[in-house]
């Protein structure tokens, strides 16, 4: 590419400025200096890039352009100020270029983005509206721009096959070295600034505006340049029915087929391209005729002897169909930009989207509809329709619609295809339609939703659960658990700090929101192994709701829940009040926590332990025992926010913890030595095998058990086995006399936490 950087200077213009720049550099050296202002040392320039498509526009659309000639950048330096030499020099920086548009012909351009941002106001005087352009029709030649202000200089060809090389660029490149581009409709660009654009040349887009605009014509056009018409002859294709039905526009890539750009009006307005007699004949489907099938016409089926079964429908199951319908589309009230519209079945089991993207473009209600009817038909062609006919349905194709008289009701269907079967069948493969299947009826677009205005931080209400392992829980690790809710929950951050405050990590982000509330009631003492029916709660809450299960189902887990610190499961959850549930046939001391059941205070915590409303924090066993300061809040406030509360909360590590032991039991000899015998319990979760004992789960099995005096340990025993001994020697130590009763704690113990739950009895 070349540039003019300098015009036709004489010797004596050159010498002037040879004195002048002496001058300017004894001035400088003698006087004040000079301050440079910003240059570009790498100018960056918008690529020209090969190969790609041009663009086919019917009627108006917003394409983008593409580099096809320029020059290099020329800079422009400019000093302001400074007495006795001193002062600021500027630079700033122009390019000529040339964008290739569209094929041609086109009527003109009407408006002009940069980057996304609308120029036209700097084409003002030159430019044409839309309207002005359709009224002036076809022009030849080309168009100039204003060279006034700020406006661009410019000059537009419309892509005829009669348009010169221009002028400008042959000016530069060379007489008789520039292409003309004919059929190629195109804009050249001179001397264009580029201080508004990073110092680059933007990408450019244009609103272009053809004459072809007319769905029959355009349909025509592009059989035509399929070249049917070359091949079948002058009556190839019959776009009559087509004929008076507008588009707005369609801007398509050189790279489509002719196929392809049918198929992208064809989808939009509802029609079908039918063979008949060697000709295609383009119909909407709306005013189709459908031919009558009488029921004596139905033969049996190729192989099938009995006339019971004269057609066969298969019904496609709703889990094959969409629920949701989409319609990618570019948008004529949202300046050419894409849009989706989206259609949806309300009543539907299946979960499916449908979707398509087309380059035509629509308004937004216009798209609406399309995405109503498209989902209505694909509803109402869930039928498939088979049956066969005599020879003289010969005739019939694929596309042909048909009343098929089938002996219960009439049944309107498309053919999809049309087969010989054995002598004297035609085979027929159909789809069911509905009558109003292809009548779309303008509507207006949903209203968009704006923005809302941004919600203050609600307060988050968050618990810590030292809980035994969870029956879901397989990783292993050692973790408490967390929930939280809100009135108005954006999730909820949880920091945790090391050095009192002076900062906070991050432990935990919680997005989905959990099931919490209150007790009202305290919750009295209830059996470890039966249903408690004589206890009930009454929970207020905060978030989510609750609902009842089968026995069977509370026996496999369901609707467990921290009350306080006990596990409780519950079959019956009764509304009695707004947010309010009263909870009865409850399962008590799950997971070990029978400890906590005479714990049980009015107004305490409710989480339902539900999957996917808790989360977890990992901890080590240097954190057991230690007070912690933790500070949480909601995600969409800063920690600094004064809706952050700080709490502190000290983990006893109760997931490592033993269980306590169960079904504690006491004998004595004749002598009155007591022997005690217990079972075990593991806190890790294994499968249930007839015969076994459960897993140990730890890494010896030991066992401490306290004998009580009054409020005093008298002596603690330990044993490897479930059952130890206490002698007549060891109860008169204690005592003074061998006892009838005796008070005891048993303990499982593990390395990583101590002494477990205790199992306490009077033996």
């Amino acid at each position: 590419m070349a540039t003019i950087l300098l015009g036709s200077i004489k010797a004596n213009a050159f010498w002037h400025g040879v004195l002048t720049l002496i001058g300017s550099y004894i001035d400088q050296r003698l006087f004040a200096p000079s301050t440079t202002g910003t240059r570009l040392d790498d100018l960056e320039v918008q690529a020209s890039t090969y190969g790609t498509p041009i663009n086919t526009v019917y009627g108006t659309a917003r394409v983008a352009g593409n580099i096809i000639w320029g020059t290099n950048f020329v800079e422009h330096k400019k000093k302001s100020g400074g007495k006795g030499g001193g002062g600021t020099t500027t630079y700033s920086y122009t390019v000529s270029c040339a964008i290739g548009i569209c094929k041609g012909p086109m009527l003109g351009i009407s408006r002009v983005w940069a980057d996304g941002t609308e120029i036209t106001a700097k084409f003002k005087d030159a430019l044409p509206t839309e309207e002005e352009l359709l009224t002036a029709g076809y022009v030849k030649g080309f168009t100039s721009g204003a060279v006034t202000g700020n406006k661009v200089q410019y000059r537009l060809y419309l892509g005829n096959e009669e348009q010169e090389p221009d002028p400008w660029i042959e000016g530069i490149e060379g007489e008789g070295t520039s292409p003309a581009y004919r059929g190629m409709a195109y804009i050249v660009l001179k001397d264009l600034e580029l201080a508004d654009y990073g110092n680059r040349i933007p990408n450019f887009t244009f609103e272009v505006v053809t004459a072809l605009r007319d769905l029959g014509a355009v349909v025509e056009d592009i059989s035509a340049k399929a070249k049917l018409y070359e091949t079948f002859g002058s009556k190839a294709v019959d776009v009559s029915d087509l004929i008076g039905t507008r588009i707005h526009g369609l801007s398509i890539a050189g790279d489509k087929t002719f196929r392809e750009r049918i198929e992208q009006l064809r989808a939009v307005y509802l029609f079908d391209g039918l063979e008949e007699e060697g000709q295609i004949v383009f119909q909407r489907r709306a005013a189709r005729n459908a031919l009558p099938v009488p029921y004596n016409n139905l033969a049996a089926k190729e192989g099938d002897t009995s006339d019971t079964e004269l057609f066969q429908v298969i019904r496609k199951h709703e889990l094959e169909l969409p629920k949701t319908y989409k319609i990618t589309y570019t948008s004529l009230d949202k300046d050419y930009e894409q849009n989706s519209m989206a259609a949806n079945r309300i009543v539907t089991k299946s979960a499916a989207v449908a979707s398509e993207t087309m380059d035509v473009i629509m308004q937004d209600g216009q798209a609406k509809a399309l995405a109503e009817t498209k989902l209505y038909q694909t509803w109402a062609s869930r039928n498939q329709v088979n049956f066969s006919l005599g020879m003289w349905w010969a005739f019939l194709g694929a596309g042909k619609e048909l009343l098929v008289d089938t002996g219960e009701r009439i049944r309107r269907v498309q053919v999809d295809k049309a087969s010989f079967g054995l002598p004297g069948l035609v085979q027929i493969e159909s789809t069911e339609l509905a009558d109003t299947t292809y009548n779309i009826s303008p509507r207006a677009a949903d209203a968009e939703v704006l923005p809302s205005p941004p919600q203050t931080s609600t307060a988050v209400v968050l618990h810590i659960l030292d809980l035994p392992r969870l029956p879901n829980d397989t990783s292993g690790k050692y973790i408490e658990y967390l929930a939280a809710a809100g009135q108005v929950y954006f999730g909820a951050n949880l920091y945790k700090t090391l050095d009192g405050g002076e900062s906070y990590l991050l432990v935990q982000r919680m997005d989905q929101e959990s099931t919490v509330g209150t007790v009202s009631n305290a919750l009295g003492p209830g059996p470890e192994d039966f249903w408690d029916w004589a206890n009930t709660i009454t929970v207020v809450l905060l978030s989510g709701e609750l609902e009842s299960r089968s026995e069977a189902a509370v026996l496999n887990g369901y609707n467990s829940a921290v009350v306080g610190d006990e596990i409780v499961q519950f079959q019956t959850a009764v509304l009695v009040d707004e947010a309010t549930y009263q909870l009865s046939g409850l399962l008590r001391g799950r997971l070990g926590t029978e400890d906590a059941m005479s714990k049980h205070k009015a107004g305490e915590r409710f989480v339902l332990l539900e999957t996917e409303g808790i989360s977890t924090v990992v901890e080590t066993a240097s954190d057991w025992g230690v007070a912690r300061s933790y500070k949480y809040g909601s995600q969409i406030a800063d920690i600094t926010d004064a809706s952050y509360f700080v709490e502190q909360h000290t983990s006893t590590g109760r997931i490592a913890r033993c269980w306590s032991p169960c079904h504690l039991k006491g004998e004595r000899d004749g002598s009155g030595n007591l022997t005690m015998t217990w079972i075990r319990r593991t806190r890790e979760y294994s499968d249930w095998a007839d015969y076994v004992d459960v897993p140990l789960g730890e890494t010896t099995e030991k066992y401490e058990v306290d004998i009580l005096r009054g409020g005093i340990v008298a002596r603690t025993i330990s044993t490897s086995i479930p059952s130890t001994l206490y002698s007549v020697a060891q109860q008169v130590d204690d005592f003074g006399s061998v006892q009838s009763a005796v008070r005891v704690n048993v303990y499982q113990v593990n390395e990583l936490r101590g002494r477990g739950i205790p199992r306490g009895g009077t033996l």
